[in-house]
């Protein structure tokens, strides 16, 4: 279908933008142009999007760290019908993944980058989880189909930037608006309400009354989706950079309660302490550990919790160290605690739940020398207890239950020595209680 030039808000920027998208997501661009030698393929959502928030940014001078230099994902939108990329990316030796035929998706893996090329589509039918598609050349119809104006931008292989929606104008001014009406839009897939909060927590954008109300009125829909999806949404949601800002319109809007979150209660802080937390950028976990303690979240709530998202056992696990703290770790951790400490919590929790943990206490400034702690905590050297079972049966011990007694004992006495006692005072240690006891 034959563009419009006013469709195209930016012309020529390939040369400037190398460093954002990569050189092969541009040579896997020109493979599919390739096909009929003319714009057939182009850039689709949050390449393009985070592309501009990125120029945008260093035009006015601002550094955002949250917004990647080089765009990881990459999603791609093309005249091609899934059987012609497919059979074309073939012959080019590139390997394709089925992962969504029936919604034209095509994945594709090049140069160890994966990519998602869908042909252009309109929807037929929506019922609030998914939506039936066909088939469609119109660039505009594909743009129409997406959720809001800032996602509904794309970009062809010369650098030219098409926007039908006035999408580009709406992220310069930080903006989150939806496509259509929010009421209908938000009705044909009940997923977009937390993407609302996703991307306005994304761009600090400002939370318009009126979307609000909609969202308010329709947000009992959200049982409707799968928890799978809501977990996702939820722990993208939760590392966005204006994170504080949107969970607090959500728990005073009543969302947590239809997400399987009713949980969360935010009454005993107030807003502006609530919005002076450091969430973590990269971390999810330790910063919903961090709301359910504020919360006061009870271990049967916590399971309850675990279970009605999906969390995996390890996630369980992990969260429920963070939030159920009975053996004082946030006091041993507190500001100022001796490297030994944290090396024995190191050794206690196990590597990757120590930085889950430190980064949720993080959340409330109880260090400010995050990155520090991290720093040290990737120096640690793993350790092994130097006393086991053989040893303490060498000193007539028979097998038995009261052999993990007095290793633990060991381990105990080890552990508090800064790991500085060695096998033979172990040894010792244990002979001296047997004798003793």
């Amino acid at each position: 279908m034959e563009e419009r030039s006013d469709h195209v808000v930016m012309r020529k920027v390939r040369s400037s933008v190398k460093d954002v998208i990569s050189n092969d997501a541009w040579v896997m661009l020109d493979i599919l142009c390739g096909y009929t030698h003319n714009n057939n393929t182009r850039f689709v959502g949050g390449s393009v999007r985070d592309l501009l928030l990125y120029e945008n940014m260093q035009q006015n001078g601002h550094t955002r760290t949250d917004i990647p230099i080089a765009v990881k994902e990459i999603d791609m939108a093309t005249t091609m019908l899934p059987d012609e990329v497919t059979d074309y990316l073939i012959r080019y030796g590139i390997r394709t993944i089925p992962t969504g035929l029936k919604h034209g998706t095509v994945s594709a893996l090049f140069k160890k980058q994966l990519f998602e090329i869908t042909t252009l589509r309109r929807d037929v039918l929506c019922d609030g989880r998914y939506a039936q598609v066909e088939f469609s050349s119109d660039w505009r119809d594909d743009a129409a189909r997406r959720d809001f104006t800032i996602n509904a931008l794309s970009m062809d292989r010369d650098g030219d930037i098409y926007d039908y929606f006035k999408g580009y104008k709406d992220l310069k001014a930080g903006v989150i608006r939806f496509i259509g009406n929010p009421e209908e839009r938000i009705n044909e897939d009940y997923l977009r309400i937390l993407r609302y909060f996703r991307f306005n927590a994304y761009i600090g954008a400002s939370f318009k009354e009126e979307d609000l109300n909609i969202i308010s009125k329709l947000s009992p829909n959200m049982s409707k989706l799968s928890r799978e999806r809501i977990k996702i949404e939820m722990f993208k949601i939760l590392t966005m950079p204006h994170v504080a800002k949107a969970l607090h319109v959500m728990y005073s809007r009543n969302i947590f309660n239809y997400m399987h979150l009713s949980c969360i209660d935010l009454c005993d802080m107030s807003a502006d302490n609530f919005l002076n937390l450091h969430f973590s950028k990269v971390d999810p976990l330790a910063n919903l550990a961090a709301i359910l303690r504020l919360s006061k979240i009870s271990k049967s709530a916590l399971i309850e919790l675990a279970n009605n998202l999906k969390f995996s056992n390890k996630e369980a696990k992990i969260l429920m160290t963070l939030c159920i703290d009975n053996n004082g770790i946030s006091d041993a951790l507190a500001l100022g605690a001796p490297t030994v400490v944290h090396e024995q919590y190191i050794y206690l929790l196990g590597y990757e739940t120590y930085i889950h943990y430190i980064t949720m206490l993080n959340v409330f400034d109880m260090y400010g020398q995050l990155g520090k702690l991290v720093s040290n905590a990737q120096k640690y050297i793993k350790r092994t207890m130097p006393l086991n079972g053989r040893d303490l049966l060498a000193l007539g011990l028979r097998e038995g239950s009261h052999v993990g007694k007095y290793l633990k004992i060991a381990e105990e006495q080890w552990i508090a020595s800064g790991f500085q006692l060695t096998k033979s005072q172990l040894l010792k240690e244990i002979v001296h209680i047997m004798a003793s006891s």
